[in-house]
């Protein structure tokens, strides 16, 4: 098979996956692995390689102002391919809406791995969209997780402190709100968390860290194979904060119907799992 036609097969997959096949992995004491990659990461990957239309690329930041460097573009490169190795029953790795950032990741795949599957899922597999709400789904990951058995870890920025509290976890690792990994940060943010793996083998790691989480989680996948790793990304940033961190909520609330990315609906929402004074 060669390389455009790997890449259109992969493109005409449904990615059609569920919280529930992640919940299943869970009950079954089994590890999951979820992350996604973004066009954040498409522009990181991209911007110091590729010349589009022979411009130079103004792009230097995300839209939480995490910075792009050549070698957080070059390191988020080999943590997609990494993590397309690691058994796919273990791992969910989020989509982007864009074909061309699905395009450029599906050619990073066939030219360090060849043709293997990738294991893409909606880019909103765990996030409280203006979909959320028809099911429970996410209200049962959100239940499944609090009553855990395992050791559990919050890797964020201080102002989601209270991610503790919707995810009962044992323990919150505070990072700088942007450009951790640009600020050298990389290596003291891994050995916090491998000392935490050493004495707790099977833990959940739960990030809401940016794109260098897609490295922390890549390489710790690797390394302690009885862990697990999810990456909420912003999803949970109006529950903990009250404050809405993406523009794309404030589109859809222009329409009645579409309303329920507020802060007050995801309250209602989670209401049984929170407590009263939340």
């Amino acid at each position: 098979m060669n390389k455009e036609t790997f890449i259109l097969a992969e493109l005409s997959k449904k990615n059609d996956e569920t919280l529930l096949s992640l919940l299943k992995l869970i009950d079954e004491d089994k590890r999951v692995i979820f992350t996604k990659f973004g066009d954040g990461e498409y522009y990181n990957m991209t911007s110091y390689f590729i010349d589009k239309n022979n411009m130079t690329s103004t792009l230097t930041q995300n839209c939480d102002n995490d910075k792009f460097t050549y070698e957080f573009g070059i390191k988020l490169r080999e943590a997609f391919i990494n993590l397309c190795s690691i058994n796919n029953n273990d791992v969910f790795l989020g989509r982007w809406y864009n074909d061309d950032t699905s395009k450029f990741l599906l050619g990073l795949i066939y030219d360090n791995l060849g043709v293997v599957s990738v294991p893409f899922v909606n880019y909103q597999f765990i996030y409280p969209d203006y979909e959320y709400h028809k099911n429970n789904n996410l209200f049962l990951f959100v239940k499944k997780i609090q009553e855990l058995n395992k050791f559990k870890l919050i890797v964020s920025n201080n102002n989601n402190k209270r991610l503790s509290i919707i995810f009962n976890s044992n323990n919150f690792l505070e990072i700088p709100q942007s450009s951790w990994f640009a600020m050298g940060l990389y290596s003291k943010i891994y050995d916090y968390i491998s000392n935490i793996l050493n004495n707790f083998p099977n833990a959940l790691i739960i990030f809401a860290a940016g794109m260098g989480s897609k490295i922390l989680i890549s390489n710790l996948a690797s390394n302690y194979r009885n862990a697990s790793f999810i990456d909420i990304g912003s999803g949970f940033d109006i529950l903990a904060t009250k404050k809405d961190t993406r523009d794309w909520h404030k589109e859809h609330r222009c329409k009645k119907e579409d309303n329920y990315t507020f802060y007050e609906h995801q309250v209602n929402y989670f209401k049984e799992l929170l407590p009263e004074n939340f």
